[in-house]
This record gives structure tokens, sequence and C-alpha cells, in this order.
């Protein structure tokens, strides 16, 4: 999970000209709209991937062979494919203090 909260991206952000104030105020506003409670936080769930592209081995992992999918899209795990990459964590602050670090320089 990539949980960020709202004042984490006020602090590192949105100071970043104008592409940090936008994706500040809009995860901010479409977690707002969304949320079916208050809250001060945001989970970025797609954001892993890009950490893993940057540094594989930036979270736990085991190797366990590819499943595959029945006729109804269950998982089959017959062993029968190649071995990939199962994580069980992921390092999270690595990926954010990246994207401060990129955000800052592009805006520097």
């Amino acid at each position: 999970m990539m949980p960020v909260s709202f004042a984490e991206l006020y602090d590192k952000v949105y100071p970043c000209g104008e592409t940090g104030k936008y994706l500040a105020e809009n995860v901010v506003s479409f977690n707002n709209a969304a949320a079916s409670r208050p809250a001060e936080y945001r989970i970025l769930g797609d954001s892993p991937a890009v950490g893993l592209m940057l540094f594989d081995g930036c979270g736990e992992w085991s190797e366990t062979p590819a499943p595959e999918f029945d006729n109804e899209m269950k998982y089959v795990h017959n062993k029968n494919h190649r071995a990939i990459r199962v994580y069980k964590n992921i390092n999270s602050r690595f990926i954010f203090e990246d994207l401060y670090a990129k955000l800052k320089s592009a805006y520097m």
C-alpha cells in the first residue's frame, strides 16, 4: 500500500510549481468527492509498479510459478509456467522520496 497524508502532499508536492499544485489539489479534491467518510490521506494504488521499475529490490518478494486463468477467470496454480515475483511489501518511502526529489528538481 502507498498511503500519503494530505499534509505531506501539501508540504512536499504543492510547492513544486504548477505541476505540484495541480497534483496535490487534484488528489485531495478527488479523495474528498469519492470518500464515504472524511479522511486526511489517500492510498496511491498503482505507484508500487513504478517503484519496482526504478529499483526491483525495494520490497520483499518470493518467486512462484505464474498462474493461469480458468473459464471463470479464477487463478489456477498448476506450476506449468515461468517463475514470477510476488511482492509481499513495498518500500513506499523510497518511491515517495524519489517522486518528491524529481518534482523538486524539475521545479528548481
